[in-house]
């Protein structure tokens, strides 16, 4: 009997180490998906007419870059990059800095699809956010991805196009975007 009781003293013992080595682990990383650090940064972002982006030094808040965005008048100018990760699930929010260096408050358009054909507005989402002069933190949570017409949950487990923009610039407007991530829940 004595052999026993060793056994599950030792049992009790381990399941305690493993119970406190859990508690000492880091939380989950965020995943960043853009920081605008290279030149290859660049190579994969969708480019279009009236849209121009530099890396810049300036308004950066991750690293020493920022994307710097000229947006010229036209129907939708903005930012369209290429995912590689379309696993958004595990993931509390998708999250950005943006600066506006204008004196005035403008807005942008957030659209995501999880749909690989292009969606109707009313079966993706679609969000309008207003930029402030300044730095703008852009927090858009996973779990409040619904389509603008029938309310539908997005999937988040196959999410294929996220991408932002104005809606008809009246005149050039000039952005900074930084530090594009999944953002894990806080503990």
């Amino acid at each position: 009997m004595p052999r026993c009781g060793l056994t599950v003293s030792i049992l009790l013992v381990l399941a305690g180490l493993v119970v406190l080595s859990a508690c000492d682990r880091p939380p989950r990383q965020d995943r960043l998906l853009y920081d605008f650090e290279m030149d290859s940064d660049l190579d994969r972002l969708h480019w279009k007419c009236r849209v121009l982006y530099a890396l810049s030094p300036r308004h950066a808040t991750h690293g020493r870059h920022s994307l710097r965005m000229d947006l010229y008048p036209s129907t939708y100018p903005g930012l369209s990059p290429r995912l590689t990760l379309h696993d958004w699930s595990g993931f509390e929010s998708l999250c950005f800095d943006i600066f506006n260096p204008g004196p005035e408050t403008l807005h942008i358009t957030v659209r995501i699809d999880d749909r690989e054909d292009t969606p109707p507005y009313a079966d993706r989402y679609n969000r309008r956010f207003a930029l402030r002069p300044g730095m703008n933190a852009v927090r858009i949570p996973i779990a409040g991805l619904t389509t603008s017409g029938t309310g539908r949950r997005l999937d988040p487990a196959g999410i294929s196009r996220f991408l932002f923009f104005m809606v008809n610039p009246a005149k050039k407007r000039t952005l900074f975007v930084d530090y594009l991530r999944l953002c894990r829940k806080r503990s």
